[in-house]
């Protein structure tokens, strides 16, 4: 991961509309030593990936406005270099069946606890290096 190999904090995008589920993520993720960045929707998000860069989006499935494999759709456009984990209530067969097709690199099912979220991020991220 880049923050145990000695180069910057690895910053993860964070993009859910529900405050509550978001805020508690980002508390969870810098305590962990990420940079964090947030959006609570996809217009949003896309704003924020296109001004900074960034090594992971932890993406709500089913967000308002534009659907999370819509915005995945846009990352993927635009070509930019970072992994994108879905996260949704759906159960694991369901959602994680579902977000592959979709083409995310990867899947939390909601709610999750801190450390099965820090282990996916962390594994997200250690692909990249």
């Amino acid at each position: 991961m880049k923050g145990n190999s000695g180069k910057d904090p690895a910053t993860v995008l964070v993009v859910d509309d529900n405050d509550l589920v978001r805020d508690l993520v980002v508390e969870i993720l810098e305590s962990a030593q990420f940079n964090v960045l947030q959006a609570d929707c996809g217009r949003q998000a896309l704003e924020l990936i296109d001004e900074q860069p960034t090594d992971c989006i932890l993406l709500d499935y089913n967000l308002p406005e534009m659907k999370g494999t819509e915005v995945l759709a846009q990352i993927r456009a635009r070509a930019i270099a970072c992994r994108v984990i879905s996260m949704s209530a759906q159960p694991l067969e369901a959602g994680g069946y579902l977000s592959e097709k979709a083409g995310f690199d990867g899947y939390l099912r909601k709610p999750f606890m801190p450390d099965e979220l820090l282990k996916v991020v962390s594994a997200q991220v250690e692909f990249l290096d």
